[in-house]
């Protein structure tokens, strides 16, 4: 069994090493604003990019050239919604290969190395519906919400994007495999009392949930690019940003497995929303004291309240 790749142990790597890169490539100015910076904010850099390629090409190996060349291949920002889409098309996925016993879970199965605790039934299901409410509300957010527009971003991010959601689809039951192997999912689900994991995890997600539909509902109702003034973003820069760090947080605590505090794949994907999206929220900080001054955000914190 030594031999075996063990497919958690290959999704936690994802969702640790691709943070991990992108924090240790962001110390590099030329990476950093042309890869790491998108949309609105980004939209002088792509433009800065595509003028300056042929300047850059001038001094063929050099980083900036290069980092150019990669850049260049951009996609338009609107296509956000596909990766909530996607979240919605994996989750539909894995359950009809769950319950038909399918190639893709077998195969999966196969490469799992026996756990030592594992999910719950009523955990997985439940963890399973949360996500696919959270992958619904975030498509409904973009297609409603969002405003057309002609800011792009890299390809590279929207590759990312469908790699971190399909795997988030996997995440939220590949602890539970054990489990899932032994019982039939449909005929062992039970109504049962809630555990004080579930009483501490599902208030935590509900909270979060209400609080990035309330900014991302402001955001869009803004008529142009302006400094948010809602009583939310008065302390936070990015509140939809630690928002979703809770939602993956409270998922981790409701997906633990009996003994363990956090389930500890759900937790990578915590790891990699809080390093990702703190390199943004610091962009945008600094896009918002270029453009209103420095003054007008004193006192905020980028993400976390009293942290970061």
């Amino acid at each position: 069994m030594d031999d075996i790749i063990d497919v958690p142990t290959l999704i936690r790597l994802f969702f640790v090493a691709v943070p991990s890169f992108t924090l240790i490539a962001s110390a590099s100015s030329t990476i950093h604003d042309s890869l790491l910076i998108y949309g609105s904010r980004g939209t002088n850099q792509s433009n800065s990019a595509k003028g300056g390629n042929q300047t850059a090409s001038g001094g063929s190996g050099s980083l900036a050239s290069r980092v150019l060349a990669i850049v260049s291949f951009q996609v338009p920002h609107d296509w956000f919604h596909h990766f909530y889409a996607l979240s919605l098309v994996a989750s539909a996925f894995w359950a009809y290969q769950i319950f038909t016993g399918g190639l893709a879970f077998t195969i999966v199965a196969a490469n799992t190395k026996p756990q030592a605790a594992t999910m719950t039934v009523d955990q997985i299901s439940l963890v399973w519906t949360l996500v696919a409410v959270q992958g619904t509300r975030r498509l409904y957010e973009c297609l409603v919400f969002g405003k057309k527009s002609s800011s792009t971003m890299w390809i590279g991010h929207w590759i990312l994007g469908i790699g971190f959601y399909f795997l988030v689809s996997m995440a939220v039951w590949v602890e539970g495999i054990p489990t899932l192997l032994e019982t039939k999912p449909l005929p062992d689900f039970k109504l049962r009392a809630p555990s004080l994991r579930t009483f501490v995890g599902l208030p935590i997600f509900i909270l979060a949930s209400g609080m990035q539909y309330d900014a991302h509902e402001y955001l869009g109702s803004l008529k142009k690019y302006t400094l948010p003034m809602h009583p939310i973003f008065q302390v936070l820069i990015c509140p939809h940003y630690f928002a979703e760090c809770l939602i993956y947080l409270s998922l981790s605590i409701l997906a633990a497995p009996a003994g363990d505090l956090l389930n500890r794949t759900i937790f990578s994907v915590v790891f990699f929303t809080i390093i990702l999206h703190g390199i943004t929220s610091k962009t945008t900080r600094a896009w918002y004291a270029q453009k209103f001054g420095e003054d007008k955000i004193k006192g905020r914190w980028n993400m976390i309240p009293f942290v970061f």
